[in-house]
């Protein structure tokens, strides 16, 4: 009695143990020799990828069209009739003057010469004026010699002889056209030794038609006498 059931409890541990270390469904599938190849073949099986759509093609929206504008009213018409267009710019106003000026023209400088150049034009001029005018001051005289008349000035030959005892010294000489001093230059000695007469030429610009021309010579310190004389030409 005893030994039949130890074979009892025998038999019911190997079919404990039998149940025990039996695979169940999830083993087999996992042990099973063509795993392997069912996901190969299901990576092949798969549906290909599709490729990606194309973009959509970018439209420029059209601007909206505009408002056909309303015609302007009478009144409207009126009233911009009425009001000036503004400028963006100040108004600029020149004022144009038509009047010519009165100031008188200066008249031009006698050209400027050398003593020799002046001497060698005169004397051979053939047409140059003589003069015989004398003016005379204590021991000094003063002689109007000649004219020569040049396209823009005049030429005048001029003598100073001093008789006195003492030298005299030459401050310069003025031309005068009425109360009009003319512009001049002098090609003359500044001293004039006692006892001595010396010769000159003064060139001075022209003066108006008809004018009486006067020429005057200063001295200068000493006893500071002038002499005058008018030129005999017709100008």
């Amino acid at each position: 009695m005893k030994q039949h059931a130890w074979l009892l409890a025998l038999g019911f541990t190997l079919v404990l143990a039998a149940l025990f270390f039996l695979p169940t469904d999830s083993d087999r599938a996992t042990a099973t020799p063509y795993a392997p190849m069912e996901g190969k073949m299901l990576a092949q099986l798969a549906e290909p990828a599709k490729p990606p759509e194309p973009a959509a093609p970018v439209t420029t929206p059209t601007p909206p069209a505009a408002a056909p504008r309303a015609k302007p009213t009478k009144r409207s018409r009126r009233m911009k009739a009425a009001t000036p267009p503004k400028s963006k710019e100040p108004a600029l106003i020149v004022a144009v003057s038509t009047q010519t000026s009165a100031v008188p023209t200066p008249a031009a400088a006698p050209p400027t010469y050398t003593y020799e150049s002046i001497a060698d034009k005169y004397e051979n001029d053939p047409s140059n004026f003589s003069l015989d005018r004398v003016a005379k001051t204590g021991d000094v005289t003063l002689r109007l010699l000649g004219l020569e008349r040049l396209a823009e000035a005049f030429v005048l030959k001029v003598a100073v002889a001093n008789d006195s005892s003492s030298d005299f010294y030459v401050k310069g000489f003025v031309v005068q056209a009425g109360a009009k001093t003319l512009i001049s230059r002098f090609y003359f000695r500044i001293l004039i030794e006692s006892q001595r007469a010396r010769e000159g030429y003064i060139v001075f610009e022209k003066p108006q038609t008809g004018a009486a021309v006067k020429i005057k010579i200063e001295e200068e310190g000493g006893k500071g006498r002038s002499l005058s004389s008018q030129v005999p030409y017709p100008f």
